[in-house]
């Protein structure tokens, strides 16, 4: 009879004890396929010398070796601070999903702004019909001209040289600190792909059009970034980009759609972005409920 009892009391006890270990939650890892990430932050960039192209009535013409810079935000915490100048300064959003472990995709938007270099010598090279600019008096034909840019009477500037892309990236955890891994440090590399939309401000021949938006080409990079982790669902992630920007058409006058400029040119960008992440699938695979 005792033995009887032992036998029973087992046949009870191991199934549950087998079914508590096989439902033992896994640990929530941030490149689990089915995690959802974001971040937003800001961003520094940089840009190659480059020829621009511009085409309007009465006159077309380039200018090569033409350099430029961005337009940061000050640092200052009141401005960096304050909600309703969130969107003033250079600055980068990002949406993503793991779709499997270690890859994901996101979709972006770098907001990045390209500034003429004010002083900088161009070669000046084109056409200009008599009368259409009486400011610098730029008339008739020029080829490789020595030409200093002068802000007060020239100015090209996109305001918002606005990179909306797709990325696809891959994530790696290097070092894991505490015991539940509260502190995490993992690289991201990627290469993405999209959309320039320019907020183009063109001043010439004694006017001025200020931030005409239009679709004006596409753009390709490649991104390298670290990214720190705490709690399991915060991070900072600091990321170097590098690629290529072309500007096929930008619009430069807003009464006049053959009025435009083109150009090519390579771009390195800096940001620092604060992010957060969802674990939006079961860590099981038993089809239950997420866990957040």
């Amino acid at each position: 009879m005792k033995h009887l009892i032992v036998y029973v009391l087992l046949t009870l006890l191991l199934p549950a004890g087998i079914s508590a270990q096989s439902h033992k939650r896994k640990p929530k890892v941030s490149f689990s396929k089915g995690t959802f990430f974001g971040y937003y932050g800001y961003n520094r960039s940089w840009y190659g010398n480059s020829t621009i192209n511009f085409s309007g009535p009465g006159y077309q013409f380039s200018m090569k070796g033409a350099a430029a810079h961005d337009d940061h935000f000050s640092l200052d915490p009141g401005q960096q601070l304050n909600p309703l100048r969130a969107t003033a300064g250079q600055y980068n959003v990002r949406l993503g999903y793991y779709i499997k472990n270690h890859y994901a995709v996101s979709l972006g938007y770098d907001k990045l702004k390209y500034v003429l270099q004010d002083g900088d010598q161009v070669l000046f090279t084109g056409q200009l019909n008599s009368g259409v600019d009486s400011v610098s008096n730029w008339n008739g034909a020029y080829t490789n001209e020595p030409v200093l840019i002068n802000q007060s009477t020239f100015n090209y500037s996109n305001s918002g040289l606005n990179y909306v892309r797709l990325e696809f990236s891959r994530s790696d955890q290097w070092l894991a600190a505490g015991s539940q891994q509260q502190i995490v440090l993992s690289s991201v590399v990627g290469i993405g792909v999209g959309g320039l939309v320019s907020d183009n401000t063109f001043l010439f021949a004694g006017k001025q059009d200020e931030k005409l938006r239009s679709f004006s080409g596409f753009a390709a990079s490649a991104h390298a970034g670290i990214r720190l982790e705490f709690f399991k669902h915060l991070f900072i992630q600091s990321n170097f980009s590098g690629g290529i920007m072309g500007q096929s058409h930008v619009r430069t006058r807003a009464n006049d759609p053959n009025a435009f400029a083109d150009q090519h040119f390579g771009y390195m960008q800096f940001d620092t972005n604060l992010g957060f992440l969802l674990y939006i699938r079961p860590t099981n695979n038993c089809n239950t409920c997420p866990v957040w």
